[in-house]
């Protein structure tokens, strides 16, 4: 990996960041990360214990949302590119999600949860995808990594407190709950306005490091399907620590109050942040494919930390799912981009598979879940929750599409 030297560092004369807008941006992805976490633990333990749903009801308030969230953001992501189509998309949609959130109190009813997560997604595809590339483009592209680091390390501390802020309010009820989420995301919209105004100003520019287009290995799409195919495993593994099931989960498996469920969420994502510059520290060091190997031998065991049913492994089975996911997201897009020149195309199909993953996973646990509940094994003198446990049985799909990605990415650079 080429570093890109120090002295790239120091603004160029005719260079100008608008800062004001990134720190706009950054609180945005703030707040929105704080209204939407304290809302999920306050729909999925309303379904499951007020409505007495099925695991599967309640692991259908994530998978509605991911499902519209990856349509909506393709469509997103052209009208963009088509039709320069920006404000007028995203301060809408955040209103409309504001008031989608204010919605579940006099809508209370599970059918009605779903739906109105799945609008949500919808919304937050619109949303979310157009943001990141304002923040991307309102700096040169020799800082736009460290630069969207930040937005999702700002993203990650809404999570954080979410999650903490649940664990304050949660005994003041469903309604108070709701209406306190619906107002934090209503505060991002002022927000959004302005810091999504003003054009992109480094839209146009090439990054330096960037694949020269004669030099893309057109053909050798092998490797995009190979990271496609890596995200949806992966994502099936780490999906079940995601999203309204593991609140329910924890609750019944661990035995704790809901409150301490959201707090010990809350350590997990703040472990995750501190966690993550570990990952970023190895790529700097090595290379691509080493990073993509520590993740897969963390996400690999992921399953048996969850099934041990004792808060401190479980707190670290969450922490390794979060620092995971953080880590590939960004690792698959720049894999995705390198070796075809369909990159748009390459990126919806890394970004499709990898909702897809989360999908077919939190369905899976959920079904599983209704039929088996906390079943245990015994192995080494330990019981193991079976559920969890069983999602062991993907670390062979992951390692072998591991190998055959490292192994086509070596062959296309000796080509």
């Amino acid at each position: 990996m080429v570093k890109q030297p120090l002295r790239k560092l120091v603004l160029m004369p005719d260079e100008h960041i608008p800062l004001t807008r990134l720190a706009l941006l950054f609180t945005v992805a703030f707040l929105c990360g704080v209204s939407m976490r304290l809302s999920i633990p306050f729909l999925a333990f309303s379904s499951r214990e007020e409505f007495q749903t099925s695991m599967l009801i309640v692991s259908l308030l994530t998978v509605g949302f991911f499902s519209l969230r990856a349509v909506m953001s393709m469509i997103a992501g052209y009208l963009a590119e088509q039709k320069g189509m920006l404000v007028v998309l995203v301060v809408p949609a955040t209103i409309l999600n504001a008031a989608a959130l204010a919605l579940y109190i006099p809508l209370h009813s599970p059918a009605l949860f779903i739906a109105l997560r799945a609008i949500q997604g919808a919304l937050s595809g619109l949303t979310w995808p157009l943001v990141q590339l304002v923040v991307a483009c309102l700096v040169p592209s020799y800082l736009r990594g460290r630069t969207l680091s930040l937005y999702f390390a700002m993203g990650s501390l809404g999570l954080f407190l979410g999650d903490f802020l649940y664990y304050l309010v949660h005994d003041m009820g469903f309604e108070v709950g709701l209406a306190l989420s619906s107002l934090i995301y209503l505060a991002s919209v002022p927000l959004m306005y302005w810091g999504m105004r003003g054009g992109l100003p480094y839209a146009q520019e090439k990054s330096e490091d960037s694949v020269d287009e004669e030099n893309v290995v057109d053909h050798d799409l092998k490797i995009v399907h190979c990271v496609a195919i890596l995200g949806l495993v992966n994502n099936m593994i780490i999906g079940i620590c995601t999203g309204s099931v593991i609140y329910v989960f924890m609750r019944e498996a661990l035995g704790i109050g809901r409150g301490d469920v959201a707090l010990v969420l809350a350590l997990a994502q703040l472990l995750a942040l501190i966690m993550s510059y570990i990952t970023a520290w190895i790529a700097d060091l090595f290379t691509e494919k080493m990073v993509f190997i520590v993740l897969a031998i963390i996400g690999m065991n992921i399953p048996i930390l969850l099934s041990a049913g004792e808060v401190t492994l479980v707190l670290l089975a969450l922490a390794a799912a979060s620092l995971v996911q953080k880590s590939l997201i960004p690792l698959t897009r720049r894999a995705a981009t390198t070796y075809t020149r369909r990159r748009a195309m390459a990126v919806a199909e890394v970004n499709a598979a990898m909702n897809i993953g989360v999908c077919a996973g939190q369905l899976l646990f959920a079904t599983l879940y209704d039929y088996v509940g906390l079943a245990t094994v015994s192995l080494t003198n330990a019981k193991l929750l079976l559920v969890p446990l069983s999602f062991e049985l993907l670390s062979l799909p992951y390692a072998i599409t591991l190998v055959a990605l490292l192994r086509a990415m070596r062959k296309s650079i000796t080509q």
